[in-house]
This record gives structure tokens, sequence and C-alpha cells, in this order.
């Protein structure tokens, strides 16, 4: 590479690396998650916290979250009983997932409360 009157080569290639770095930085950080700290809705924490995976675990948390909505089931209950169901997996011998532990004892709880797990009803069109 030959050098001129505005400096080597090397500068020059330092300075148009620069420039673009200067234009790709602020585009990258529209890309891929956001940096906002936002709080999970209680689905999420279920869903991801008891590793729900089969559809009727799905249909369950579900029927849990509409009777919280409907003010039938108190949603401070609902956290106390995934964080027992959390706390059993780690001392358990068993390897289950939390949702076992989770379902089995709300059931048991709301049986003694009398409050029918169940979901809304669906809209008839």
């Amino acid at each position: 590479m030959f050098l001129d009157s505005r400096g080597s080569a090397y500068q020059r290639r330092r300075a148009l690396l620069a420039a673009t770095l200067a234009l790709i930085a602020p585009a990258a950080d529209s890309f891929g998650q956001t940096t906002e700290n936002r709080e999970l809705t209680l689905r999420e924490q279920l869903v991801f916290g008891l590793q729900v995976r089969r559809p009727v675990e799905f249909a369950y948390i579900d029927a849990v979250i509409d009777t919280v909505e409907r003010d039938e089931l108190p949603e401070s209950l609902v956290l106390r009983v995934f964080a027992y169901a959390r706390s059993r997996q780690a001392v358990s011998r068993v390897r289950r997932r939390p949702i076992i532990t989770f379902q089995a004892a709300l059931d048991e709880i709301t049986k003694k409360l009398r409050i029918d797990i169940r979901p809304d009803p669906a809209p008839t069109a």
C-alpha cells in the first residue's frame, strides 16, 4: 500500500473501521431480546418454573389462571404452592418435575377450601 499526504494506509483503514462500527453499533441493540426488566406474568412464571410440557398440564395451568382471574382463588396461595413445589424438587430423591407436586398440592388445598379449578367457558358465537 502506498502512503500519501493524508496519512498511512493503516490509519485510513482504522478510521474506516471506526466509522463502520459507529454506524452498526446502534442498530445492533435493536436485535435480539429486549433489555427491559419486565415482570413475568403469572402464567409465564408457572409454565417455566414448573417445567410444564404436556398439553394436559398447559390446560391445568390455564384453568388455574382463569380461576385466579375470577377472584375465586387467591394469587398469593398459587404462588405459595408454586414455591413449595419447586422446593420439594430440590430435596426430593426422585427427580420429578415440579408441576406434579404443584398440581397435587393445589388440588388438595382447593378441595379443602371448596374451590373448583376450572377454565372459563368458551364464548359462544
